[in-house]
Order: C-alpha cells, then sequence, then structure tokens
C-alpha cells in the first residue's frame, strides 16, 4: 500500500486516477482549491498549488512514496516541486503534454527522441518543456526518480468537441442547425483525442513501476483523423448530418479572432501523430474508447442532465460570410489580370 500525493486530484483526468487508486487500497491524499469533498476516502487537503508555502503544508503531511504533479504549468511551479520534494518521494510524476514537441515535427510519428522546442509565443508548451528539463535535471541529481506523463486532447462526458472558434458548446450548434462548419487550412491536417478514463490507466501504471523511472510517455489515441472526420463522426453520435466545411488558413484565422481562436495557429494545424507503443508496454495505457463512442457519451451527458442548450455566436457567421466575400472579390480580380 502506497502513500501517494496529489495536486489536483479531481480534474479531468486526475478523478479517474485518484478513483482507481483508492479503489485499489492506495492511501491518497489530494490537495485542490474546491471546498466539496469528492473523495471521502482520501485524505483531502484545502489549499492553492501556486502556493509554495500551501505545497510546502501538503508534502509536511508525507512522508509520500509518490507525488503526481498534475496542475504545474509554471517554471516556479517546477522550481518549488524540486525544491520541497527532492530526497522525500521515491517517485514524481509530472503531467506534462504532447505540446512539448517541436511543431511542425521533421518526422512522424512522434517519439520520444523528437525535438522539444515548441514556440515562446505557444506559453502552454513552452512552459511545460522547460519545466521537463527542470525536472529531468533534478532527477540525474538525485532528486527523485521521475515519470513524466504527456497527454495529448483528453476529453470527458461533461464536454463537448474542439470548435475553431469559440466553445464546442457553438460547433455542436452549428452542426445539429446545418450550418457550415471553419475547419484550418484544407481540413486534412491530422488530429486525435483520448478519453480521460483511457489516459488515466497510463497514470495508474507509472505509480511506484520501477520500469517509468526516468521515462516520458506519449498518450494518444489510436485513431487518427483529419478534422474533417473528427467533425463528421460528431455529427454522426448526434444524428445530425455531415456539416459541410469552409477551409480557411489557420494563421488567418486566429488573427482575425485572436480572443477565439488562439490554439488554431499555434496547434491545431498540426498533425497530432505520435509513438504510444511504450506506454503500452511499460504502463498498460490502453485506448479502449473511439471518438465516436466517446462523443455519445457527450450526447447522453447532455441529455440525462437538462439536454443541450443551443449557442448562438455570430461573430462565427460573420467570418465565414466575410471570408467568401474576399475570397470571391481575389478570385475575380486575378481571373481578370492579363498575363504578361
Amino acid at each position: 500500500m502506497a502513500e501517494i500525493l496529489i495536486f489536483g486530484g479531481t480534474g479531468n483526468i486526475s478523478a479517474p486516477i485518484t478513483k482507481s487508486l483508492l479503489e485499489r487500497g492506495e492511501n491518497v491524499t489530494i490537495m485542490r482549491t474546491g471546498k466539496n469533498i469528492v473523495f471521502p476516502k482520501a485524505k483531502n487537503i484545502r489549499g492553492d498549488c501556486n502556493s509554495r508555502a500551501d505545497k510546502q503544508t501538503a508534502a509536511d503531511g508525507g512522508p509520500y512514496d509518490c507525488v503526481i504533479d498534475m496542475l504545474a504549468y509554471s517554471r516556479q511551479q517546477a522550481q518549488d516541486d524540486i525544491e520541497i520534494f527532492s530526497g522525500k518521494t521515491t517517485q514524481f510524476i509530472f503531467c506534462s503534454t504532447v505540446n512539448v514537441f517541436s511543431a511542425p515535427a521533421k518526422r512522424y510519428p512522434i517519439t520520444n527522441e523528437s525535438a522539444r522546442f515548441p514556440v515562446p509565443e505557444f506559453d502552454y508548451a513552452y512552459e511545460k518543456a522547460e519545466m521537463e528539463r527542470m525536472f529531468e535535471q533534478a532527477a540525474l541529481n538525485g532528486a527523485f526518480n521521475l515519470t513524466i506523463i504527456r497527454p495529448s486532447a483528453t476529453y470527458n462526458e461533461t464536454g463537448l468537441p474542439i470548435s475553431m472558434i469559440g466553445g464546442g458548446d457553438i460547433i455542436v450548434t452549428r452542426i445539429l442547425e446545418k450550418k457550415p462548419v471553419l475547419v484550418p487550412g484544407d481540413g486534412n491536417s491530422i488530429w486525435s483525442s483520448t478519453y480521460r478514463d483511457d489516459c488515466a490507466l497510463a497514470f495508474l501504471g507509472a505509480v511506484m513501476n520501477p520500469a517509468a523511472y526516468g521515462k516520458a510517455y506519449n498518450l494518444v489515441g489510436d485513431e487518427l483523423f483529419t478534422w474533417e472526420e473528427y467533425y463528421n463522426i460528431v455529427a454522426e453520435a448526434w444524428d445530425a448530418a455531415a456539416p459541410a466545411f469552409v477551409h480557411a488558413a489557420s494563421d488567418l484565422i486566429s488573427d482575425c479572432l485572436p480572443e477565439f481562436s488562439g490554439w488554431v495557429e499555434l496547434n491545431f494545424k498540426h498533425h497530432v501523430i505520435f509513438d504510444s507503443s511504450d506506454a503500452k508496454r511499460d504502463l498498460g495505457y490502453d485506448y479502449r474508447t473511439t471518438w465516436l463512442d466517446g462523443a455519445k457519451k457527450q450526447r447522453q451527458w447532455q441529455n440525462e442532465n437538462g439536454g443541450f442548450v443551443k449557442k448562438d455566436f455570430p461573430i462565427y457567421d460573420t467570418f465565414i460570410d466575410e471570408y467568401h466575400k474576399a475570397a470571391t472579390q481575389l478570385t475575380e480580380r486575378i481571373r481578370c489580370t492579363k498575363i504578361k
């Protein structure tokens, strides 16, 4: 029976981790900001994971065999973890992201040997990549046995599909109302999503597993689909007709609507093709939930919790209308230009 501390413990990925660890008899302590006790069998500590003092308080409740940080997003948080837990835990598991890799990759699938230098403008990915290097150096210095786990786009039944502009409620609304759907580029960049319970398997398999010490693992679904296929599957799950698609350059989408489409240019335009074979071998990671089944779970959750509420988002239609006008004008102007 291991003593485990989780920073987070009730979130998208961490809730099924906590649940399964408790079910297999581990002693679990979770630190989180929420007041509600989600897992009464765990030791619950209220605290701010951005606060070094609060993290120290959690650490003082140890010792712990394994510490899992699901909520570290900055180099300062990494430094706090290193200073607080060096020599104080056997294993440290850092929840990173597949976005730490340079994009576009020089070759696919992306492996642990691929370059990890995301652009600084992609702050989330850039910080995670720098944090990985900090943790790796600390592990080399003997601080703890390090395991890095890199989820990709991980969803649960309470969420909704990704939209290029705005939130998931907007994309489902457009599909149900038979409105055109925006995709970056020509709609053929490769994407993949993973259901959270499947992703959690890798974390469970990593806890106190010597085979995972000193290693990093990429968690990406076995299904690879284009953005058009991704949305066609959503339409199928919601018993709707396949949508019509509008292709627009990712940088144009982001430049026009930066507050609603920040990840289009930074992330969604790139292929998500990774090798997860080592996670399957060492950790028991298993892609059990197809995207169609996952999208159906989302629809079922909506139906069981008051029903899906459509959301009107006029700027989406404005972008498409103006884009079509500009494209038509450009086409006519170029075609009428005499070639010299």
